[in-house]
């Protein structure tokens, strides 16, 4: 299978898109290929659509990342993968999109690691199946954090600031059953909105590890099972030992 690599060797590189695209290919740096972000150095990036767009796999292994643009910052149709480097959104409508609408096993989102630090209207990581987060160091602000099928956090530092839903399971793809399974992480979760929830699945909620400080009204709403088995919980400055659900 055919890569497309865009390595930034000098200290700061601007690609910069003022006006309309001529093409239906929406975005400063567009493959149909799978593409690779690497490097040691930034590279900023500014649009009237979508920032980085692929067709296939977009992975980000090193480099720094400043985005500013009028849709998405990060596009994929198949995956998007993070395991380094450093990413910026300054301003968007998502910050990382992956969305296959033929194969509901893919437009997944794994990050391993890096510092990412998003700020966006509408969602910060959107996946039509999967958000698998199991490093780094991560601030989201926008009207909602994650949003996914099954959203899994398995390590990491994260840091969600929502006006609406912080972390959110619909049903996207039917691949998977709506769930939000937090393993492990350090998670901290601010709603701005009282009728907005920090976790909210129209499935299955499953706290088994890790640290999560909420800060809302709406703690938690589920339309199935909310189990808490490990980890700590702490809603608005008090340690819980079971999941009160908020029905919407």
């Amino acid at each position: 299978m055919s890569k497309v690599f865009v390595t930034t060797t000098v200290s700061e590189n601007t690609l910069r898109v003022t006006g309309a695209f001529a093409s239906d290919r929406k975005a400063v740096i567009y493959s149909e290929e799978d593409l690779v972000l690497n490097g040691k150095e930034t590279l900023v990036i500014e649009s009237t659509e979508n920032g980085v767009q692929t067709k296939d796999d977009l992975k980000i292994t090193g480099g720094s990342y400043v985005v500013s643009c009028n849709d998405a910052a990060f596009y994929a149709k198949d995956s998007i993968c993070i395991c380094d480097g450093f990413i910026r959104v300054l301003q968007a409508q998502d910050g990382l999109h992956a969305e296959n609408k033929k194969d509901y096993t893919k437009g997944y989102v794994y990050i391993s690691g890096g510092t990412i630090d998003i700020t966006c209207s509408d969602d910060a990581i959107h996946a039509m199946s999967v958000i698998l987060i199991d490093g780094g160091e991560i601030t989201l602000q926008a009207h909602e954090g994650l949003e996914a099928t099954y959203v899994q956090i398995r390590g990491g530092t994260l840091s969600i600031t929502a006006s609406d839903d912080g972390i959110n399971a619909g049903r996207k793809s039917g691949a998977y059953e709506p769930t939000v399974d937090i393993q492990g992480g350090d998670i901290t979760i601010s709603v701005l909105l009282d009728e907005s929830d920090a976790i909210d699945a129209n499935g299955n909620i499953l706290i088994s590890g890790g640290t999560i400080r909420i800060t809302a009204t709406g703690a938690f709403d589920c339309d199935g099972q909310a189990v808490l088995t490990g980890g700590t919980v702490i809603v608005n400055g008090v340690e819980v030992t079971t999941l009160q659900i908020r029905k919407n």
